[in-house]
């Protein structure tokens, strides 16, 4: 496991996090953030997809894993619903 190079406090309510977002040291993946189940993927070819009912402890993994994109292919993808919410431009 290691640390995302920049993590905003999560910001909780009742004693539960309610919020996370992290910039990551990844080849492929800019930053992650998470929200109401909903997490957020920014690519760094500037796509950005939204996987929805993911628990916040699957998405603080993809934050510590070593490799977020390896994770994200391996853990994610497979089991929860993605959509575009951008389009890589160029």
């Amino acid at each position: 496991m290691r640390t995302p190079t920049t993590k905003t406090t999560p910001a909780k309510v009742g004693g539960r996090i309610n919020q996370l977002s992290a910039r990551l040291e990844s080849a492929v993946i800019a930053s992650a953030s998470w929200s109401e189940q909903t997490l957020t993927v920014a690519f760094h070819s500037g796509a950005v997809w939204a996987y929805d009912a993911v628990p916040i402890e699957v998405a603080l993994m993809l934050i510590a894993d070593k490799s977020p994109g390896g994770y994200l292919t391996k853990w994610i993808k497979p089991k929860y619903h993605g959509r575009k919410l951008m389009e890589v431009k160029g």
